[in-house]
């Protein structure tokens, strides 16, 4: 870990013990980096240092303007640096058959999110060989339990399982929010880096969080509930958080031959449709 972060943590009255970079595919571009450290406390945190302090400061903002959003706790914060709770996830086969599938799929995908990856860029597609080689990562280093890494597998067997409406298609693969456009260029989508005010809130802050205002997240929920009648496997759910990420990206971006208002996307949230 750097001196600022180092410092910081002894300033906010804990020593790091032990840390481990967690690095994403968009690392140099974005001035992101996140830790995970075990403390003198013998707990587990993520700490954080953002390229600006003025970032940490509108992510703040953005948390504690989610009331009644559930939220990774933020510990304490200086300067650049965040610490907050350590989101550990579980396995598909934690969970009953007969819970929820939104945890369900936030526990394999926070996992994934867990992972300490190279800084790679997602090159000019997201390709069978670039598919292959995070999957042959995973499994070399036995981070996934053989449930979790079928159901990874299983996702890219099948690209329809994984393309959004609008020609997008998603990926949160390796810790990096990776959309590919109509064009087929693909971009890596930092969500700490999107213009939060665009719609006052963040819409890509965190896939698993998701801290929408009550009304937008229960639009979003009735969503899923109307157009998907299948299994956690086929990642309905997350397909419709792909739109919505790739709508909100592209708009923002003016890509070509894309015009999403402010006014379609919001009607999305609400009410499921374009």
């Amino acid at each position: 870990m750097s001196e600022e972060i180092v410092n910081t943590c002894r300033q906010l009255g804990f020593t790091p013990l032990t840390s481990e970079l967690i690095t994403t595919f968009a690392q140099h571009r974005s001035g992101r980096r996140a830790h995970r450290v075990t403390t003198n406390a013998n707990s587990v945190v993520k700490v954080r240092c953002l390229s600006e302090e003025w970032r940490v400061e509108r992510l703040c903002r953005m948390r504690n303007s989610t009331a009644g959003v559930r939220l990774s706790p933020m510990l304490a914060r200086r300067g650049r640096v965040m610490v907050e709770d350590w989101i550990q996830g579980h396995t598909l086969d934690h969970f009953p058959s007969e819970d929820d599938t939104l945890r369900k799929a936030a526990s394999l995908l926070a996992r994934l999110h867990s992972c300490r990856v190279d800084d790679s860029p997602p090159g000019s597609g997201i390709s069978p060989e670039l598919v292959q080689e995070r999957l042959d990562w995973l499994r070399h280093r036995a981070i996934l339990e053989q449930s979790q890494l079928r159901a990874l597998e299983s996702v890219f067997e099948n690209s329809s399982a994984w393309r959004g409406q609008r020609g997008l298609i998603h990926g949160d693969f390796c810790g990096e929010n990776l959309v590919q456009d109509v064009d087929g260029e693909v971009w890596s989508v930092d969500n700490e880096n999107l213009d939060l005010d665009f719609l006052d809130y963040d819409v890509g802050l965190s896939w698993y969080r998701w801290p929408l205002p009550p009304e937008q997240w229960k639009g979003f929920l009735n969503y899923y509930e109307r157009f998907s009648q299948r299994t956690v496997s086929d990642l309905d759910f997350w397909k419709a958080v792909a739109v919505v990420k790739g709508l909100y990206f592209h708009s923002t971006l003016g890509a070509k031959g894309v015009d999403f208002p402010k006014s379609r996307l919001t009607a999305f949230l609400n009410e499921g449709t374009l």
